[in-house]
This record gives C-alpha cells, structure tokens and sequence, in this order.
C-alpha cells in the first residue's frame, strides 16, 4: 500500500485552484445577502445602517483581495 504524504494547506489550495473560487464565491453571496437582507429590514438607511453596510462590505473584500494576491502569484 502506497504511503501518503502530508500536504500543507497552501499546497492543497494550489493544487486545487478551484477552492479559492468557492471560497470568495460563498463570501460574495454570503455578504451580498447580508447587505440585501439590511437594506430589506431597515426600514431607513440610519447612521448605523450605513456602518453595517460598510463594515460587511469591508469583511468581503477581505477574502477576494487574497483570491487576487494569490492569483497573482500563479503567474
């Protein structure tokens, strides 16, 4: 029986480049929902309203800015 050998997560990512496109996909929908979900049940966009949005906003660019950065190193 052949011997396995341990992978890093950074290998397993590279060798499966669609994780990385899973994973910003769930975090655009995932975030999109809850922008669309705010606007939906705020009945005003307040000035607490508007910190949500933009703070959600910021938690979803995080993971596509790293999908960038790593693809970017791919090349």
């Amino acid at each position: 029986m052949a011997r396995q050998e341990r992978i890093t997560f950074r290998e397993w990512c590279d060798h499966h480049k669609g994780v990385r496109r899973l994973l910003v996909g769930f975090c655009s929908l995932w975030g999109t929902g809850v922008v669309a979900a705010g606007i939906y049940y705020l009945p005003e966009l307040t000035e607490h309203g508007v910190k949500f949005i933009r703070e959600v906003l910021i938690v979803v660019a995080i993971p596509i800015a790293w999908y960038f950065y790593q693809r970017g190193k791919d090349r």
